[in-house]
């Protein structure tokens, strides 16, 4: 068999084993680029979240500046109205605050059929 081709089963052995140790380092590379690749993900998520968070937050601080409006911001009030149009402040009656759509229905005491 073996030792009448000139290769000991000592030898064949050598080469399994120095077979085996190849095998492993390959894995060890390849375990290594998949952890490399899994933390890049899990750091790519986190930016993207804290990218959200980021946005809510924003989104949050500017629904909490539209509903504390000035106190003289207050349906059935008259106050001015600056055109710039006209280059003159107009007397306005407010008519309507509506908080969830963001909106003030004023009306013009010169005109009560215009809105703004």
């Amino acid at each position: 068999g073996a030792e009448a081709t000139g290769v000991s089963l000592e030898a064949l052995y050598n080469q399994v084993l120095g077979s085996i140790e190849e095998y492993r380092n390959i894995c060890g590379v390849l375990q290594g680029y998949a952890i490399a690749e899994q933390e890049a993900g899990q750091a790519r998520e986190a930016e993207k979240e804290g990218e959200r968070a980021e946005r809510k937050e924003k989104e949050k601080a500017a629904e909490e500046a539209w509903m504390m409006l000035p106190g003289w911001v207050v349906e059935g009030k008259r106050a001015y109205w600056v055109s710039k149009v006209q280059k003159k402040w107009l007397r306005i009656h407010i008519k309507k605050v509506c908080k969830q759509r963001r909106q003030i229905l004023v009306t013009f005491e010169s005109d009560s059929k215009a809105r703004k």
